[in-house]
């Protein structure tokens, strides 16, 4: 028997500009993650460190990408206000399965 554990979210951001970065739990350790990027010109992630910063990795706007990795959650920071709101809109999915 196959057993898996998915996370998938569209996640409205609460911080933005130069506010702390969001942090989302999967409640399980990942063997996949993916991040899709709408919400302005770049959004920094860290999937394996503290939080992310205006330093780390980042995806360009109207991206996503697929990311091998073994993970408990991601870091999410981004320096836009994609809605009127205030607050960007990115999605998040993640998985595992033994």
């Amino acid at each position: 028997m196959i057993e898996s554990e998915v996370y998938s979210t569209a996640h409205y951001m609460a911080t933005c500009g130069d506010a702390p970065a969001s942090s989302l739990s999967f409640g399980f350790r990942s063997v996949g993650v993916r991040i899709y990027n709408s919400c302005g010109p770049r959004l920094f992630y860290a999937l394996r460190t503290g939080a992310a910063t205006t330093k780390s990795d980042f995806l360009a706007c109207a991206s996503a990408q697929v990311f091998e990795v073994n993970a408990l959650g991601v870091s999410l920071k981004t320096t836009s206000t994609a809605d009127a709101a205030g607050q960007p809109y990115v999605g998040v999915s993640a998985w595992a399965s033994a």
